[in-house]
């Protein structure tokens, strides 16, 4: 009779490491950051296509191309 196969010894894990999550562009919901004052902009349309502008308009003028 032969003797009982020898069970497979599985070579050590590697720790886990924590991941962060990915960084969001800036605001609540990835939207950027206005260039001029920091608060968040919004998707905006206008004669030449659209942009992204402010909240804060119109204290704030601060506009960026998408």
């Amino acid at each position: 009779m032969a003797p009982p196969p020898r069970p497979v010894q599985q070579p050590p894990k590697a720790p886990r490491v924590a991941t962060p999550p990915p960084r969001q562009k800036a605001g609540t919901s990835g939207n950027p950051s206005c260039p001029r004052c920091g608060s968040a902009m919004r998707r905006r349309s206008g004669r030449y296509g659209q942009f992204w502008g402010c909240s804060r308009y119109p204290r704030c003028k601060g506009t960026r191309n998408i």
